[in-house]
């Protein structure tokens, strides 16, 4: 993989009372576990939405569009 051209979507089950900081701290992990796998060519943009359910009872769900080598 040469780099993310975009990572998406970024979609977070979330929990009744779970803290809006805890929804943050998930999504900014995964965004920082790309940069830190590949560098500079790992930062993308971006959009995280928070959802009820996801399926196979999943806690995230990313898309990535990706250009392989």
């Amino acid at each position: 993989m040469r780099a993310p051209l975009s990572a998406s979507s970024f979609q977070l089950a979330i929990q009744p009372g779970m803290r809006p900081m805890a929804k943050i701290t998930v999504i900014n992990g995964a965004s920082d576990l790309l940069v830190s796998l590949l560098g500079d060519k790992g930062k993308h943009a971006r959009a995280a939405v928070a959802v009820s359910g996801l399926p196979k009872d999943t806690t995230v769900e990313i898309q990535m569009i990706v250009e392989v080598e």
